[in-house]
Order: C-alpha cells, then structure tokens, then sequence
C-alpha cells in the first residue's frame, strides 16, 4: 500500500476524498466469517498514510516522538508518548502505556532510586484502568496493577 501511495500521481486537493481498495485474507476472519476489529483499524490506518502521501500533507507535518517512564507497578512499567510538532512544541497526542514485565518485576530491573514520582495526570489513569478492571471482574489483573510509589 505505501508504494502504490508513492507511485500514484499526487492529489493536489487536499480535501478530496481517496479510495484505496483492500482484501479480507481468512486469517483476518472471526469463526463467524466476520472481518477481525483488529483488521478494521489497521486498514484504516493504511488508507490514512496512503491519503497523506498522496495530497503531500505529510511533508508539511514534521513531529518529534517524545517518550518518557512514568513510573512502575508491581508487574508493570508506566511510560508515556508525546507527538510534538517540531513546528511550533503543540503536542498533538499523549499516549499513556503500561508494559507489564513477565517471570521477573520492575523493582529487579530498576533501582527504586531512578523512579519518578507518579505524576497527577498518571495516578488519575491508573485509577481508571483499576475502575474498569473491578466492573469486569477482573481480580488478578487488578491485584497486578497495585502501584508501587516510591
């Protein structure tokens, strides 16, 4: 998909709708012969880059991808994304992520020294991934989230 966006001619109007055309290959198929959500997103994704290729926008949106830790749980690590335009520092977008650790925890991979402390923003997230955890009934998840401040 990125070289046919590469090898089309441009569009000049930025506005103007584009059609790219996709296939369903059966591994992207539920057992009800229904195309994975998954598969929705990524080929939405697709035809995004391949729409910004062909108008040009992408060459006038130059941005920095900032990431930073955030802090830690007991099975988990905390870290944050920044898109920064490299135009004007307006941060179009901040992705919160947790990165759970296996047969192993953060502590053994960390010092606790070389944490920062747990920004409002962050403990607000977290609170809400534990909210959500309790209506699903999700115990040990939620057992696993428990933060450690230090």
């Amino acid at each position: 998909m990125l070289l046919c966006a590469w090898f089309q001619p441009p569009v000049s109007d930025v506005l103007a709708e584009q059609c790219v055309a996709g296939r369903v290959l059966p591994h992207d198929l539920d057992y009800m012969g229904h195309m994975n959500n998954a598969r929705y997103l990524r080929e939405c994704d697709f035809a995004r880059f391949h729409h910004y290729m062909r108008n040009g926008i992408f060459k006038t949106l130059p941005f920095d991808l900032r990431t930073s830790h955030r802090g830690m749980g007991r099975q988990s690590f905390f870290v944050e994304q920044r898109f920064v335009s490299q135009g004007d520092g307006f941060i179009s977008a901040v992705m919160l992520c947790r990165q759970n650790v296996l047969r192993s925890n953060p502590e053994s991979i960390l010092q606790a020294a070389l944490v920062p402390d747990y920004p409002e923003d962050l403990q607000h997230w977290i609170s809400f991934i534990s909210a959500s955890k309790d209506k699903t009934g999700a115990q040990e998840d939620k057992d696993k989230l428990d933060t450690h401040i230090p």
